[in-house]
């Protein structure tokens, strides 16, 4: 078992100019015995412990008269002792073994002639949180977890929509909005939460608030994904633009325990990839993915809509599950767009040809009249006929 109190270690690193002094502490009887004791330096390199023997540049010790402790002597440190460590501690106890760890910072700048000013607890230079986006099925449980570099008091959860949701290390009847914790400890630095059932509300952003001790609360954000089935589309939508090749591919959620036994594709005419098909796509099935390629060279009318993506999933009984990729097309469009271009440029030009030609008739027949003689009209003189011109 997991213990997950952030007092239940008791930690204590002295550092000076020739030597860093670690100790873990844990208060149990003496008749508790031992398991295993080991430290894991900040390049994550672990040293198991065994008491009273060392490398010559680190010593290690351990003992069980009031409380059961584990220690290390580094002689002479180097740059790459100093940073975050961690201890773990294996206790057995009346039914099971309880392991218990904490986090310990070794400060460069407090390598002087005489101990530091406080050495049972010191906070890295810059403290850090980490976090993974988790994806889940509706209705099923899933957990939250997020961490720091040091140790914790306590932490809590805002949920997309603004709720707060309090974490609790007791496991009994949860009053409301309370999560129940799980995790490996707030002694190392980890925050992780148990969550029921997966409901559309708790998709989106959530926000991993957590207590430092002796300090003040840092923040880490969390995506949940809420879908509708075990198997994901990497992209939901893919567009083909007269010569690329297409990626389809879907993989598994995370947390579904289940590996692919096979994948199948079913194109957007309800149809499988047959043996005569088989030139114009290029699949591949890995544990967790299965991948799908259209080649562009080969792309046909019949591959544009929305594809299939088939995983059958390892086990007992055979169990498919199935997810959907659409395809469309610029390339068609762009066709369209350029045969209207065409077509209003030619209908341009020939309006523009027709009102040349008009404009140039009416300045030929202008021409023409300006060059006839000037009319006459017929004048009569004492009842005589005369020509006159106008």
């Amino acid at each position: 078992m997991i213990v997950i109190d952030s007092e239940a270690v008791i930690t204590n690193v002295n550092v000076t100019k020739h030597e860093v002094n670690i100790l873990c502490r844990v208060r149990k009887t003496p008749q508790d015995p031992l398991q295993y004791c080991l430290f894991i330096n900040p390049n994550g390199t672990m040293l198991q412990i065994s008491p009273g023997v060392g490398s010559g540049k680190y010593e290690f010790y351990q003992g069980t008269n009031e409380e059961i402790t584990c220690g290390m002597t580094i002689h002479e440190p180097e740059e790459y002792d100093y940073g975050i460590w961690r201890c773990e501690m294996a206790v057995k106890g009346l039914s099971e073994v309880d392991t218990y760890g904490s986090i310990l910072y070794v400060d460069y700048n407090q390598s002087q002639d005489t101990p530091s000013k406080n050495p049972k607890f010191a906070l890295p230079k810059s403290i850090a949180t980490f976090a993974e986006n988790v994806m889940v099925k509706r209705n099923d449980s899933f957990k939250i977890k997020c961490s720091t570099n040091t140790v914790l008091n306590y932490c809590w959860l805002r949920s997309p929509i603004g709720t707060t949701y309090s974490v609790t290390t007791v496991n009994n009847v949860l009053p409301p909005k309370t999560f129940l914790y799980e995790g490996l400890g707030f002694s190392r630095g980890e925050c992780g939460a148990f969550i029921n059932n997966a409901v559309n509300e708790y998709h989106g952003e959530w926000s991993c608030y957590m207590g430092i001790k002796n300090h003040s609360e840092v923040e880490a954000t969390v995506w949940v994904t809420v879908t509708d089935n075990y198997v994901l589309a990497e992209e939901k939508e893919l567009t083909f633009n007269g010569e690329n090749n297409l990626n389809l591919s879907c993989h598994l959620l995370p947390n579904l325990n289940n590996n692919i036994d096979y994948c199948r594709w079913i194109r957007p005419g309800g149809r499988g990839i047959r043996y005569d098909t088989n030139h114009r796509y290029m699949s591949e099935i890995y544990e967790r993915r299965c991948e799908l390629i259209i080649l562009g060279k080969n792309f046909q009318p019949e591959d544009v809509g929305r594809w299939t993506c088939v995983v059958g999933l390892t086990g007992e009984s055979i169990q498919e599950v199935s997810t959907g990729i659409d395809i469309n097309t610029s390339f068609r469009q762009s066709v369209i767009v350029t045969d209207i271009v065409i077509g209003a440029s030619i209908l341009l030009a020939i309006a523009m040809s027709f009102i040349t030609f008009i404009n140039f008739r009416k300045k030929r027949s202008a021409t023409t009249l300006s060059k006839l003689p000037p009319p006459y009209n017929v004048v009569y003189i004492n009842g005589i006929p005369s020509k006159s011109m106008t």
